[in-house]
């Protein structure tokens, strides 16, 4: 959320890993996905739909899901995975199980462009090239989590 809104999950009002959200997923029978986020196929809305018949990658969806969400959000901010491969897993993903990667990507991206904006300044310098009162400053300057967007698959 934000610095002014508290979480409120019993009544609904959280931005990310709400307690009612659906666990991640999948069943596959004869090529077919039958059973998405403990919803049966006849149960399926008309996005549950879409996304079982045109998005989950059958031939990859065993791998994917068997993914840990922690080790695809590092590699979704880390700049040796090539795009592809992680291109190839995000389609065998069910939606909970895809958010439960991007909500560790913002976590590994926040931290991540924290340590950034402290290793150099507006000017482009340095740490060590800044004097004490530069530093006090920097340590003050605020980070819109919403900074960094992540890339885009």
């Amino acid at each position: 959320m934000d610095k002014f809104a508290i979480e409120d999950p019993a009544n609904g009002f959280v931005a990310t890993s709400s307690p009612v959200d659906p666990k991640p997923s999948l069943r596959i029978v004869d090529g077919r996905v039958v059973e998405m986020e403990g919803v049966g196929e006849a149960d399926f809305d008309l996005i549950d739909e879409f996304i079982a018949r045109h998005h989950i990658e059958v031939s990859v969806a065993t791998e994917a899901m068997a993914t840990d969400s922690l080790s695809f959000a590092r590699g979704l901010v880390d700049i040796n995975v090539k795009r592809e491969e992680l291109v190839c897993l995000a389609r065998g993903m069910t939606p909970a199980s895809d958010e439960d990667g991007d909500a560790h990507a913002r976590e590994l991206q926040c931290g991540r462009s924290s340590r950034a904006v402290a290793a150099v300044d507006r000017q482009g310098r340095s740490p060590d090239e800044r004097g004490p009162s530069d530093a006090a400053k920097q340590s003050t300057r605020v980070i819109s989590p919403g900074a960094s967007a992540r890339p885009r698959l």
